[in-house]
């Protein structure tokens, strides 16, 4: 997780709000990995995101919170506190309500779904291909080796 943005710091009841994060795969297999965005520990918004190795996304939270004071987390990045103070009743005719959206920007490797988040298993060790390359080369060099033993010096 990188580039975790909190903008503005602090609004008006029934204003928004917004989040941003960029993710990347740094693995060498493609990757699903639920994204939980938290105010105060609370989750109010995941997002599943689906990466090839090496891409990146930016993902995008929009949220218009009560009033009160937030402490802003994406997984376990700390993003930055969100105040959120009463409306001018004077602008606002006196009534205030509140809601929660939630929105990420478009992007082709993103999911509607919402799941647990698994480990992605990826290549390690030595491959069946790699070691047959290994014992050839091994056994090319070995026969080199007792040619040049065999072989007349003068």
């Amino acid at each position: 997780m990188t580039n975790t943005t909190l903008s503005p710091g602090t609004v008006r009841v029934n204003e928004t709000a917004t989040v941003t994060a960029r993710i990347k795969n740094g693995g060498r297999a493609t990757g699903t990995r639920t994204v939980a965005l938290t105010l105060n520990g609370t989750v109010v918004a995941e997002r599943t995101v689906t990466l090839a190795p090496g891409n990146a996304t930016t993902l995008q939270f929009s949220l218009t919170p009560e009033a009160g004071e937030y402490a802003v987390d994406v997984e376990s990045t700390t993003v930055g506190t969100l105040q959120v103070v009463a409306a001018d009743p004077t602008q606002t005719g006196g009534t205030t309500s509140s809601t929660r959206t939630e929105m990420t920007t478009p992007s082709p490797t993103d999911t509607a779904q919402t799941s647990t988040a698994k480990p992605v298993a990826e290549p390690s060790g030595l491959g069946l291909q790699t070691l047959g390359g290994l014992v050839f080369v091994l056994a090319l060099l070995a026969t080199v080796l007792a040619l040049i033993r065999r072989a007349p010096w003068r």
